[in-house]
């Protein structure tokens, strides 16, 4: 036996067992609603966890290799300090930094990372 049986197969496992059983016909609804309800609540879990991880990947730190997609403010760190900086998407060339600090001075960039999202008011 796995010892890691997906959920159809653990599905597939308790039908089975509720078979062999000489269960009434409420009892084996019930258990079978229950599986049905922890199926659905793993499969929301799992769907949550790899928005999650999805989401805390695209927050992770990027060589200036890897330019951002849209000119913005960012998090940027030159090897000393972390500092938001501004990327232009137009001054993007072999001729032109496209990195600057907040007052338009171009800036030395290693690696950068997108702002985290605003803090936002509790919900009641």
């Amino acid at each position: 036996m796995n010892d890691n049986p997906t959920l159809a197969e653990l599905n597939e496992m308790l039908a089975e067992e509720l078979a062999r059983h000489d269960l009434n016909i409420v009892s084996c609804a019930i258990i079978s609603g229950l599986m049905n309800d922890v199926t659905a609540r793993a499969e929301a879990a799992e769907a949550r966890v790899a928005e999650l991880e999805a989401q805390l990947a695209a927050r992770q730190w990027r060589p200036v290799t890897e330019s951002p997609h849209q000119t913005g403010e960012y998090i940027g760190y030159d090897g000393n300090i972390v500092r938001c900086v501004s990327y232009n998407s137009d001054w993007d060339s072999d001729d032109d930094w496209p990195w600057s600090d907040i007052d338009g001075i171009f800036t030395p960039v290693e690696m950068w990372r997108p702002l985290p999202p605003a803090p936002q008011e509790p919900t009641p």
